[in-house]
């Protein structure tokens, strides 16, 4: 099942106008893409380079697409001079359309000659740009300092919340409650940290009652006090049935296990009160699994056709470990309610510490620009910056949070581009989903939806026509293959030959999930790195061999090492894959000690 198609997007027709939403799975041609409208930006529009200003997520990607557009200007120059013969659809299209040769010619010699000048910048290289040339226009300090986000700052000031809070949470019973609900120091600086990385971010008040922890605790305490009095009362006899029953299966209820749990028991009848020491003793006794004397888990701890033994302690056991269970949801209630109140305070404190001292950091920048143009001189600043780059092509979009669109939406009003502007937004909405640099797949969304209908972008120039076809049919199985309405998979088309595949021993198939052995008890995770990294070193091991023996191709040429990658997801998991080929003589390079991709060198 597919949802429909998009209409394909025609690099050399889309007219120069108007507001654009464009979707392109990896691999379609992206960065292409915007290097062609940039050409017919220059040739078509007239525009300088310094009037186009294109945005991306990353230095790198910066770096990238001002190489990737210089060279396609110099490929259109050579192709209108005659040099080279056209090569795409828009260097045809520009050949038949362009009446004036000369004139496009001496638009992109301008355009290469004053290249250094072009307008390409990371989204916080184009924000602090907008603020610091338009500061007046933008309600700024004329002269803003560029401070890295200080770690310094923000543990001053949640060390000083967590005294106060300290000071005010009291006796010492509460406060072992509200750490085992993950308020600490340390939690505290994490909140703010996340806070100061994503200042638009919506933290969600859940509803707390003033009177639920209380209320918990009083439970606890009556709960405490009834399985102290039968314990007192009853703890032999209860001792000896757990000891005697032939029902119980041993494996589950066994000697070692029993003593313990009696043990911690009088331990917890032998106090006066429902002090720290209870506490601890029952948080312990939550951990060594008391809940198996419970009713419901000793009927599923007996042996077959069994019927389990009948106690009245272990009615009240299940109705105390109930108890404790509500305590720890009101606990972590409260914590929520302190955390919110200090990161919101927190917040506060290091934003006027940085407005005294005209400092902006790389995540105010964006939200500074915003609220700059939803402000009282925001129509002002929004028509300079809308002169000054009447086109922008903004990639990798699926990165996007609320504040980032706030912006180009309030810069290119214009849908239609009667005001002769032209906005295109690219991305993979696929790629939104997880997060990436602070992306945001509900403001993706709700840019699309105000966008309208995107265009989408259908032939892969990356893999083989198996693989692209393996994909397809993998995630076309669903409307919703990724769980979120409104996140769909278009199919694709390759754009190579099978010539290019992979032709080795027991690799027919493009795309191949490979299954763990199955065993008697659960993997653990370390389990499951392991095996999953002996198995791929096997397998490029096998490949390896079988082009030393001429049996692996890629294309028309033999199967290399520096052909295989292993992406991975974690740093462990590489370590793991890397120890896995060494131990069968295959070398591995690592990209750098942050990289997720290896690549091997020679077997």
């Amino acid at each position: 099942m597919t949802a429909r198609l998009p209409q394909l997007l025609d690099a050399a027709t889309l007219p120069l106008s108007g507001r654009h939403l464009v979707e392109a799975s990896a691999g379609t041609g992206k960065t292409h893409t915007l290097a062609d409208l940039y050409l017919r930006l220059v040739v078509e529009s007239g525009h300088e380079v310094d009037r186009i200003l294109v945005v991306t997520f990353t230095k790198a990607a910066t770096a990238e697409l001002k190489t990737r557009i210089r060279r396609r200007l110099i490929q259109a120059r050579a192709a209108l001079n005659g040099a080279r013969p056209a090569q795409d659809a828009v260097d045809v299209v520009l050949g038949e359309r362009v009446i004036d040769v000369a004139q496009a010619v001496r638009r992109l010699d301008a355009a290469l000659m004053g290249f250094d000048r072009a307008a390409i910048f990371t989204l916080h290289g184009f924000c602090r740009s907008a603020l610091r040339d338009h500061a007046f226009s933008a309600g700024l300090p004329m002269h803003l300092e560029m401070a890295e986000q200080s770690d310094d700052r923000a543990t001053v000031i949640a060390a000083d919340l967590w005294r106060r809070l300290e000071g005010t949470i009291g006796d010492p019973r509460r406060a072992f409650g509200l750490r085992r609900a993950g308020l600490s120091p340390a939690q505290l600086l994490a909140d703010l940290k996340l806070r100061l990385n994503h200042p638009l971010a919506v933290v969600e008040a859940e509803p707390v009652e003033a009177s639920a922890e209380s209320a918990a605790w009083q439970a606890l305490e009556n709960a405490w006090q009834c399985f102290r009095k039968q314990w007192s009362s009853q703890g032999a006899e209860f001792r000896k049935l757990l000891d005697d029953n032939p029902a119980l299966n041993r494996r589950r209820y066994t000697a070692d296990r029993i003593e313990r749990w009696c043990g911690g028991f009088s331990r917890l009848s032998a106090s006066d009160e429902l002090d720290l020491g209870v506490l601890r003793t029952l948080e312990a006794g939550v951990r060594d699994d008391w809940a198996a004397l419970t009713p419901t888990r000793l009927a599923e701890g007996v042996k077959k056709d069994q019927k389990a033994p009948v106690h009245p302690l272990f009615e009240t056991l299940g109705a105390y470990l109930a108890c404790w269970t509500r305590m720890e949801t009101a606990w972590a209630g409260s914590a929520r309610a302190y955390r919110r109140g200090a990161l919101d305070e927190a917040a506060t404190r290091l934003s006027q510490q940085r407005q005294r001292l005209g400092e902006l950091n790389f995540s105010d920048l964006t939200v500074e620009l915003r609220d700059a143009l939803k402000g009282s001189g925001g129509a002002h600043l929004a028509s300079i910056l809308r002169t000054r780059f009447p086109a922008a092509l903004i990639d990798e979009f699926q990165d996007t949070d609320p504040a980032q669109f706030d912006v180009f939406r309030a810069i290119y009003p214009d849908q239609g581009g009667e005001d002769g502007t032209f906005l295109i937004l690219i991305g993979d909405p696929k790629q939104a989903i997880y997060g990436f640099r602070g992306a945001d797949v509900y403001a993706y969304l709700g840019a699309r939806e105000h966008l309208g209908t995107p265009w989408r972008l259908g032939r892969n120039w990356r893999s083989v026509p198996a693989l692209v076809e393996a994909v397809n049919a993998v995630f076309s199985r669903r409307d919703d293959a990724f769980r979120l309405p409104g996140i769909v998979f278009y199919p694709v088309e390759p754009a190579q030959t099978d010539s290019a595949g992979l032709r080795a021993p027991g690799s027919a198939a493009a795309l191949q999930c490979h299954l763990l052995p199955a065993s008697e008890q659960p993997l653990s995770q370390g389990d499951a790195v392991r095996l999953a990294a002996q198995w791929t070193a096997a397998e490029i091991a096998r490949l390896l061999t079988a082009a030393a023996r001429g049996e692996a191709h890629l294309g028309d040429r033999p199967l290399q090492s520096g052909d295989i990658a292993v992406l991975v997801r974690a740093h462990d998991q590489g370590l793991a894959v890397a120890d896995a080929l060494r131990e069968r003589g295959v070398g591995v390079v690592r990209r750098g000690p942050g990289s997720v991709l290896m690549a091997l060198k020679a077997f």
